[in-house]
């Protein structure tokens, strides 16, 4: 897919390497974050200083309304007016922070990017069932690439580090090593490449083939999901 979008390697390399960061190393693109916290430490460790400017200043508090309740969770975390300056996500309705949670190959979080992307693909249905980005395989990717135009993340100048905070938002030293461990640009070329002859392979072997008028098509293995999840992680 992205090798047919155009992209260089390096993008790609940058590319694959967030989505399997944000799939938790799955490449599903059917995954919905998990906002189901078990514990006051953690939650705190992760959005500390957002619960402090919402007004959750005591454990008591944290434990009571926030644990075991994603949809509470996201509301107060990912509101706009809990939100630093540099990390407003256009959450201005009560219900967006969960509407609008993260979904995809990259997670796509906040009403602002579902907006840009949906503006972007010409597709305002995704602002009425955001999970479309969660049920459809070739909306799940389209919307992914979109948001990496919209980033900037398609530029084959990018470093990694570059590449993770426009994603992330800020810098994460353990996601730009991980990235540049998981993938090298070398090996990357090497899959692609192989993978690309194999289909070229089969593509000239099909166009010798002569079809029979007879055979009927079965209508469900064009739009089989399971060929579509099992998908290899290059074909992305």
């Amino acid at each position: 897919y992205l090798k047919n979008k155009g992209l260089e390697i390096n993008a790609i390399k940058n590319l694959m390497g967030n989505i399997y960061h944000e799939t938790n190393k799955s490449y599903d693109f059917n995954k919905t974050e998990n906002l189901n916290y078990t514990t006051v430490k953690r939650l705190k460790e992760v959005f500390g200083s957002t619960l402090k400017r919402a007004g959750y200043t005591t454990d008591a508090k944290i434990k009571s309304s926030l644990l075991n309740n994603p949809e509470e969770l996201a509301n107060v975390v990912y509101a706009d007016k809990n939100r630093d300056k540099n990390s407003k996500l256009g959450n201005t309705e009560d219900s967006d922070g969960y509407t609008f949670r993260g979904r995809g190959y990259i997670q796509l979080t906040g009403r602002a990017n579902y907006q840009a992307v949906a503006d972007k693909l010409n597709r305002p249905e995704i602002m009425d069932n955001p999970d479309l980005i969660i049920e459809d395989p070739k909306i799940a990717l389209d919307v992914m690439y979109a948001f990496a135009e919209i980033k900037g993340l398609t530029n084959p100048n990018l470093t990694t580090e570059k590449a993770v905070k426009l994603i992330y938002g800020s810098n994460d030293s353990n996601r730009v090593k991980m990235i540049n461990q998981e993938y090298d640009v070398d090996r990357i070329k090497q899959e692609l490449d192989s993978n690309y002859q194999q289909t070229d392979t089969d593509r000239m072997l099909e166009e010798e083939k002569m079809p029979d008028p007879t055979l009927e098509v079965d209508s469900g293995d064009e739009e089989n999901p399971r060929t579509q999840l099992d998908l290899p992680p290059q074909a992305i």
